[in-house]
């Protein structure tokens, strides 16, 4: 409360959400908002961090797998946003580093699992 463009807070306790009960719907919805309040405020001075795009996407898909009827609508969209972010910050290093990216399983494109 004291800093709050300090984004290592919002971090923190986006992964203290996610990691403690990844089964509750309310705590991976919360962290994937303070992912995403992270990334925001980090991204104003330069490049979204890492750890929060992660997060994203790895929260966005845990919100996918936990809902019962209907679907995120806005969740494709997010994670393609996420993806295409990583790809930037990767993009900046070797060859070996992009490589590595694109084989990572949160790099598939992302499918809704129960679309209409």
């Amino acid at each position: 409360m004291r800093s709050p463009k300090n984004y290592h807070v919002a971090l923190k306790y986006a992964e203290l959400l996610y990691s403690s009960r990844r089964d509750r719907f309310e705590d991976v919805s919360n962290a994937r908002k303070y992912f995403m309040l992270a990334a925001m405020t980090k991204g104003t001075e330069g490049v979204a961090p890492v750890r929060a795009l992660f997060g994203i996407i790895k929260s966005t898909k845990a919100i996918q797998q936990l809902q019962t009827r209907g679907h995120d609508e806005n969740a494709v969209e997010i994670v393609t946003s996420a993806q295409e972010q990583l790809r930037e910050v990767y993009g900046r290093g070797c060859a070996k580093a992009q490589t590595a990216l694109e084989r990572m399983p949160l790099m598939q494109p992302f499918v809704q699992a129960n679309q209409d």
